[in-house]
């Protein structure tokens, strides 16, 4: 997959398949402001690792991503409760969301990532599970933020909470904070962390290197710039229009039928229409590829169906 991407009023995403000629072209309006800050409500993906299972049942999880931190967490009382974190495991993954938000690169710092690091009291050294923070606009293509593998620099989990500050201050919280400047991206929509904590298991004479580091434990993520998303405009030269409601997505054309197709990110097709509806009842939840066929172009759009 070759992605192109042009930067201007509208945000166009030129994708040209590989064995095919078609091109898919897709138009959407953002509406740019930094006033917003938030809390992640928005699980797109997991895949848990080894070693630990600490907050992952579905008594505390994904609940216990989507609140504050105690305020209680500090360098010498990390959070601690299966209510606030949830452990990854060795070589676990997770993606995360706002719902119909985005984050945008404003001044400064852009999201803040908390795990539960600390002073270890016994040996006076920083405990860490790090992770690797990649971040997407459409749910497919991620970017790593870089990483120095000695000093653990650019990783999530490795500065501990001030969670009797405000979590919306970067310049008070602590926790690992992240700026879209450092990769080039004007927005994100997607948060992929990845846990590294293995890399630290292989070096024992890693400065950091501890035999009991068992996983990256998110506590949550918060975004300092965040704005509206609409992404339900699309295409000047044709008239239709996409609306994802709660419950469908219908098109809205003058055409009395197009072919809708609905593909899993791995590029499975997996429900297809011909009369300009969709019933999501119909799809499990996750995070799905529309394309949409009108007239000679094809249009496609990431849609996020939440059960």
């Amino acid at each position: 997959l070759k992605t192109i991407l042009f930067l201007d009023e509208s945000l166009k995403l030129e994708l040209i398949m590989k064995n095919s000629i078609k091109i898919l072209i897709f138009f959407f309006a953002v509406n740019f402001s930094f006033a917003n800050t938030g809390i992640i409500d928005t699980l797109i993906s997991n895949k848990f690792g080894l070693n630990t299972q600490y907050g992952q049942s579905p008594t505390f999880f994904p609940k216990n991503i989507f609140t504050k931190p105690p305020v209680e967490a500090s360098k010498n009382a990390p959070a601690s409760a299966e209510e606030d974190i949830c452990s990854l495991g060795l070589n676990g993954e997770i993606v995360v969301g706002f719902k119909n938000m985005i984050i945008t690169d404003g001044p400064g710092v852009d999201f803040v990532v908390f795990e539960n690091a600390f002073l270890n009291p016994v040996n006076k050294k920083l405990f860490v599970e790090p992770g690797i923070v990649s971040v997407s606009q459409d749910g497919v293509n991620f970017y790593d933020f870089p990483i120095d593998t000695t000093e653990l620099t650019g990783c999530a989990g490795i500065n501990y909470t001030n969670g009797n500050a405000d979590i919306f201050d970067p310049s008070v919280s602590g926790g690992d904070q992240f700026d879209l400047k450092t990769i080039g991206l004007s927005y994100i929509k997607y948060i992929k962390i990845k846990d590294f904590t293995d890399y630290l298991l292989s070096h024992p004479k890693h400065k950091y290197y501890d035999a009991i580091i068992s996983g990256f434990d998110l506590d949550c993520v918060v975004g300092i710039n965040i704005s509206d998303e609409t992404a339900d405009v699309i295409d000047d030269e044709t008239n239709f229009k996409i609306i994802d409601s709660e419950n469908s997505i219908i098109l809205q054309t003058e055409n009395e039928s197009s072919l809708m197709e609905i593909y899993s990110l791995n590029g499975e097709l997996i429900y297809k229409s011909y009369n300009n509806f969709i019933n999501k009842s119909e799809l499990n939840s996750g995070a799905f590829l529309l394309i949409v066929h009108q007239d000679s172009k094809v249009f496609r759009k990431l849609i996020l169906n939440y059960k």
